[in-house]
């Protein structure tokens, strides 16, 4: 969303990292990014067994000209907030927009003080993600274990166990291991009391799944990877 309202250097930078060198206007931009969006949408309705969305908000305050054009190109995603003369009700306001967009796990985001008089912009990304384990972690086989922050320092930590079969990979270019954990895919997937994931079991357009990346067993691994 930034990028869109960016110019000169700003622009520059923002198009490099974000690797939108393929993009030959910002306008073919916002198309792939509300296609990607909508599909987005279609695809974790309320009915699936996995659940995600995600919103963005700009919110500006009124003294910033905001061009016509932008308002109605980006209708849901912009907002205009009294930020001069109510910072903190208006601090309410995002949280409020936070809260209702992850569904309730995050409250109050913004202390207060966070939000005053001098305040021209609020950037706001949310995002809500519910799943099932395919082959689900028993809470009996959680076990506090030690977990290495660094070579020279570590700490007790909560470590769930699970015995399956899962897809894995190592990839020498980005020196690690690639594991899968996949989400059940809701009604005629493998029930992750019956055994491990197999591939293919459920249909695969409705297959979602986290992938860990793993750092080799050597000192300082995880800073390297």
């Amino acid at each position: 969303m930034m990028y869109f309202g960016a110019r000169d250097t700003t622009e520059k930078l923002l198009r490099t990292s974000l690797n939108l060198q393929w993009a030959d206007s910002k306008t073919t931009v916002y198309e792939a990014y509300d296609t990607a969006r909508k599909s987005l949408r279609g695809r974790f309705s309320e009915s699936n067994a996995v659940g995600f969305s995600s919103a963005d908000k700009l919110f500006f305050g009124r003294q910033i000209p905001v061009s016509t054009c932008v308002q109605q190109k980006f209708a849901d995603t912009i907002e205009l907030l009294d930020y001069q003369t109510q910072p903190d009700e208006q601090r309410a306001h995002i949280n409020r927009w936070v809260e209702n967009a992850t569904r309730g796990q995050i409250k109050d985001l913004l202390e207060p003080g966070a939000i005053t008089r001098n305040t021209k912009l609020a950037v706001a990304n949310a995002a809500y993600f519910k799943g099932t384990w395919q082959t689900k972690f028993k809470a009996a086989e959680t076990n506090k274990e030690i977990f290495y922050v660094s070579a020279d320092q570590q700490k007790f930590v909560d470590m769930m166990h699970v015995e399956g079969t899962f897809s894995h990979a190592a990839n020498e270019k980005l020196g690690c291991h690639i594991l899968e954990l996949p989400y059940s895919a809701g009604p005629g997937a493998d029930n992750a009391d019956d055994g491990p994931y197999q591939q293919g079991a459920a249909n695969p357009d409705n297959q979602v799944s986290m992938f860990v990346f793993l750092p080799p067993a050597e000192p300082n691994a995880l800073s390297k990877l």
